[in-house]
């Protein structure tokens, strides 16, 4: 839950794109490729690691216009998820970026309080049902 994660001290050692004792001023990641359309209340994409360029999965909502976001690494089994053809009358991708963000190390930029990394997965938040 947002502000009771603590982050462990042997956490991260090196770029941004991993929980550290700093917090990032500005994202760690640069977006590759839209994998959900511009005008949407949920976006899923995919990203990378401005420094290592590990792939990475990111994914925002606009909640009565709240804007988050969140970042986490992916491996390529997630990647191959993510990228699976979605139904346009029920699309499914921000549904699958929502469940494998809820179970990993995820950095999260919130309209409040900034960065914030969640080590133990993110309660994801998701846009308005319109």
């Amino acid at each position: 839950m947002l502000g009771l994660s603590k982050s462990k001290d042997t956490l991260g050692a090196g770029c941004m794109c991993e929980p550290a004792k700093k917090l990032p001023e500005v994202t760690p990641f640069e977006e590759v490729q839209r994998l959900t359309g511009p005008y949407e209340h949920e976006n899923v994409a995919f990203a990378r690691c401005k420094v290592c360029a590990k792939a990475a999965l990111y994914y925002s909502a606009d909640i009565y216009d709240d804007f988050w976001q969140y970042w986490c690494l992916i491996d390529e089994a997630e990647k191959a998820v993510l990228a699976a053809p979605d139904d346009d009358e029920e699309p499914q991708r921000p549904a699958r970026a929502r469940e494998i963000l809820g179970r990993k190390s995820t950095l999260i930029k919130g309209p409040v309080l900034g960065f914030e990394w969640c080590v133990d997965g993110a309660q994801v938040l998701e846009g308005p049902p319109w």
